[in-house]
């Protein structure tokens, strides 16, 4: 029995070898995203490395990160400079409806639909360039298409991607805990399973991406 445990083709060793990949994964993007200006690339190749795991059974973690890294590392910090320079003024909005009370429901529901649309950019705009070459424009225009074909698979996935943030943000002993799991394995398994729902969005959609 313990013998079989162990075989190569068992599921305790390929749930083990996810996992060790996992880790790999998670340091290098952590790596990687310490200038903060790079997180955009890190993104995209932690999306490459995660979407060649579900479909190609890829174990040559590290080289294809830094591969991908290296290839998206411009296009991709492009994406992410307008995404932060959009959110942050977003927030000042957000700072100035809160400070009337939202006293003007019409300014609260366009800032509201553009919050949405930012966020939908974000979770689409890095895995489409692992995918996808193509250009900051045309990434921008299919993100907001797949968001108006598929606004409920889009919407669910927003929340997958910041919900958890928001819980930990509940209390300081989650956000302790979550530093923690982060360090070691958050950041990669996140995307991990952001992964299987952007890979099944993306498979329906590709008449978009033209």
């Amino acid at each position: 029995m313990f013998q079989n445990i162990f075989r190569i083709d068992s599921i305790f060793y390929r749930i083990g070898t996810k996992i060790g990949h996992l880790l790999v994964l998670n340091l290098l993007m952590i790596l990687t995203s310490l200038p903060i200006v790079t997180i955009g690339a890190a993104q995209t190749a932690g999306f490459d490395v995660t979407k060649r795991m579900i479909l190609f059974d890829e174990n040559k973690i590290i080289s294809t990160y830094i591969q991908s890294f290296k290839k998206n590392i411009k296009i991709s910090t492009l994406m992410l400079v307008i995404l932060v320079g959009v959110f942050y003024f977003l927030w000042i909005d957000w700072q100035f409806l809160l400070s009337i009370n939202g006293n003007q429901p019409f300014i609260f529901i366009g800032v509201f639909i553009v919050t949405i649309l930012t966020l939908n950019s974000w979770q689409y705009a890095f895995f489409y360039q692992a995918t996808y070459n193509d250009t900051i424009q045309q990434t921008f225009k299919n993100t907001l298409k797949i968001f108006i074909k598929r606004p409920f698979i889009s919407l669910f996935s927003i929340v997958l991607l910041v919900g958890p943030y928001i819980l930990l943000g509940l209390s300081g002993y989650l956000i302790i805990f979550g530093l923690y799991v982060h360090l070691f394995i958050g950041f990669s398994f996140h995307l991990y399973l952001r992964t299987f729902i952007l890979l099944f969005i993306f498979n329906k959609e590709k008449e978009f991406y033209s």
